[in-house]
């Protein structure tokens, strides 16, 4: 997919969408490098399969990028508990984020759904 192409349909898709607010905050360029890297990400996990005329795959690219602007900083705990009688006290555990945004991967379940085999007998 062409980044040229990709970048005003992005546009358009997110103004209509709930989180319109969020993606047009950021700085474009940092729209368009996640846009490029969420449709990297998602051509590898696909096999290149990608179709640019397919609007569920561009939503998918969408849907991507803006999963990876939220992505927090690797390497911070996430507060589990916090204890606020007494002494108080927090618990921590370490982050655990998937790669991929749950939505994108729904929208492109046709192509991450294994290919039936026939087995000869």
């Amino acid at each position: 997919m062409d980044i040229e192409e990709l970048f005003p349909e992005a546009e358009r898709y997110f103004a209509t969408h709930l989180d319109s607010a969020e993606w047009c905050a950021l700085p474009e360029e940092r729209r368009r490098g996640a846009l490029v890297t969420a449709e990297a990400d998602l051509a590898s996990l696909t096999g290149n399969r990608l179709d640019p005329e397919n609007a569920r795959h561009r939503n998918a690219v969408f849907e991507q990028a803006l999963y990876l602007t939220r992505l927090p900083s690797p390497g911070r705990p996430l507060l589990a508990s916090e204890e606020i009688s007494g002494l108080g006290g927090r618990s921590w555990q370490k982050q655990e984020t998937p790669e991929f945004s749950p939505r994108a991967l729904r929208l492109l379940e046709e192509l991450l759904r294994p290919e039936p085999h026939l087995l000869r007998g």
